[in-house]
């Protein structure tokens, strides 16, 4: 079983030590949030751990073009090694099961 651990709003300074700690925790994936911030550069500054799966929890999809989403998740993927998972949302309450 695996289980992912959530980054709250650390600041970005923090976010590749907490993942190196998340990583000796025992943790699969750090879940990086959409919370005051873009997620993306939180998970570039995660990347820095060695084996973690990064993800972002939730990417609000409607202010960002497709093209350059995915792009974004693109190079965070190959940053990664392929350890990247994007999670894209609306954030539209009605949408939210």
């Amino acid at each position: 079983m695996k289980f992912d651990v959530m980054t709250g709003g650390l600041p970005l300074r923090s976010m590749a030590a907490f993942a190196q700690d998340a990583e000796r925790a025992g943790f699969s994936g750090i879940v990086v949030t959409e919370g005051g911030r873009t997620a993306y550069l939180g998970c570039g500054a995660a990347a820095l751990a060695a084996d973690i799966d990064i993800l972002t929890g939730v990417a609000v999809a409607f202010p960002r073009s497709p093209m350059v989403t995915a792009e974004i998740a693109w190079e965070l993927a190959e940053a990664t090694g392929g350890r990247f998972r994007l999670g894209l949302g609306t954030q539209v309450r009605a949408h939210i099961t």
